[in-house]
């Protein structure tokens, strides 16, 4: 069975017509915050959103993981060590080659930024040891 879907006609188009539906169900919601991958598309997405005055704030997943590592790095860093754990557990990876794997997946889904973040910033550090990286994850979180 076709799956049908009704649009409000007070949504505006965006550049590309295949994304209408994802305005229509941030209107519709009224979400505070639209995340996307498409940096061309968040631009678009606010212009189409702030012609209804819609309310929603339209972030690049770049700039709202930063501003997550910005605002809650103890919450991050933990996500990031889950994340690595994961990778671990899942596809039998070390330490070190399950965190470079987390890094390089979300460098490839419009991360970029954020990835870098996480190796260069010492708040988000996972590797003990003052020489460099060990074989074993720190314990603290912080």
């Amino acid at each position: 069975m076709p799956l049908i879907v009704f649009v409000d006609a007070n949504v505006p188009c965006p550049a590309d017509p295949n994304d209408r539906h994802v305005l229509a169900a941030a209107v519709g919601g009224k979400v505070d915050v639209l995340v996307t991958r498409e940096r061309e598309g968040a631009l678009d997405f606010q212009r189409c959103l702030d012609q209804v005055d819609a309310g929603t704030t339209v972030l690049h997943v770049d700039d709202c993981l930063l501003m997550l590592a910005d605002r809650h790095p103890a919450l991050v860093r933990a996500r990031y060590r889950d994340q690595i754990r994961y990778h671990r557990a899942r596809l039998g990876l070390g330490e070190e080659t399950a965190a470079d794997l987390t890094l390089e997946r979300l460098e490839k889904n419009g991360a970029e930024r954020f990835a870098f973040r996480l190796r260069t910033d010492e708040r988000f550090r996972v590797w003990g040891g003052s020489a460099g990286r060990e074989s074993r994850l720190q314990v603290g979180v912080g």
